[in-house]
């Protein structure tokens, strides 16, 4: 899964996901295993519906940017 190799699918649940207080109910696929480890994946969609992402240059995660314009503003 994103790296290339197959991984199984074992259905589907509804989940609430909830980033710095924002809560988003999303459809999400189950797998037993991830790519590197990672527990989720964000595709585009919730991302824009948590108001947007910004990662500065040392790594740290900022969620509700609007835009990029505003995010360089900032």
């Amino acid at each position: 899964m994103l790296n290339g190799e197959t991984t199984e699918c074992r259905g589907e649940a509804l989940v609430e996901l909830l980033v710095n207080g924002a809560a988003v109910r999303n459809r999400c696929l189950v797998a037993p295993v991830l790519v590197c480890g990672a527990d989720v994946i964000l595709g585009f969609d919730v991302i824009k519906r948590l108001g947007g992402v910004a990662i500065s240059k040392d790594g740290s995660v900022s969620w509700g940017v609007k835009s990029c314009a505003s995010a360089m503003i900032s």
